[in-house]
């Protein structure tokens, strides 16, 4: 799949070579077709097979440039499946449709990866939970977590039923691109419980739906992805 095939409204992931937990993530859009047409144009210039214009993607309050003396990796979901393209070659440029926007360049025809899990994020870590309901506070096992759900186990001492509110909490080592450091961050996810059964441990087995990702989970968990993808393909090309 080339990179030009993503669908208007795509979710991406860029990341950095080199600097791996540095992620960024935009949305591709539409333009005229005399804008693309142009695009094509750029693509020969610049010779690359294919190219997506992505809106401007900020960082708090400021507009992320994106340095010609870097390589970029990209991920995005298209029809439920996970694609990495790299290397991407990123461009600013002015549109009369849209304004300033980034298009981003690449050769690769890519093959979806991470196939039976995506978007699926396996943790097995200690977290907490708060249960809307009773306002009672549990330690779990946070078994997994995505941009739509999470699934974790907790005593059966906890009061929960099916419809219920829950929020998580975990913390996790991250690269703070602000402050250019390492240092410890703390996610959060709120869902609905979907799915609550027994195990032989005394515990629920408990999967929850959320309707609303934080932007910095959805950074965390497309990192991961990104993580794994590159290892994959570095295992397969030392067979």
């Amino acid at each position: 799949m080339m990179i030009g095939e993503l669908q208007q409204g795509s979710k991406i992931a860029i990341s950095i070579s080199g600097y791996h937990n540095k992620i960024f993530t935009g949305k591709t859009v539409t333009l005229s077709d005399s804008e693309m047409r142009a695009i094509q144009t750029l693509c020969k210039k610049y010779k690359f097979l294919s190219c997506i214009p992505v809106g401007l993607i900020s960082d708090g309050h400021q507009n992320v440039s994106f340095p010609t003396k870097y390589t970029y990796n990209v991920a995005a979901e298209c029809n439920g499946r996970m694609f990495l393209w790299s290397p991407v070659v990123i461009r600013r440029v002015k549109t009369a449709s849209r304004g300033s926007i980034n298009l981003l360049f690449c050769s690769v025809d890519t093959e979806a990866y991470n196939r039976r899990m995506e978007f699926r994020l396996p943790m097995d870590t200690l977290a907490t939970a708060n249960v809307s309901k009773d306002h009672s506070s549990h330690h779990i096992i946070l078994k997994d977590i995505s941009e739509h759900g999470f699934g974790l186990l907790v005593d059966q001492t906890a009061k929960v039923s099916i419809g219920d509110s829950l929020s998580i909490c975990f913390m996790e080592e991250a690269y703070n691109n602000k402050k250019r450091v390492w240092e410890l961050t703390r996610y959060e996810m709120t869902g609905q419980i979907v799915r609550l059964r027994t195990t032989s441990g005394n515990k629920y087995n408990i999967g929850c739906c959320v309707k609303y990702t934080d932007r910095q989970i959805s950074s965390y968990i497309y990192g991961k992805q990104m993580q794994k993808a590159r290892l994959s393909n570095s295992y397969r090309k030392s067979l």
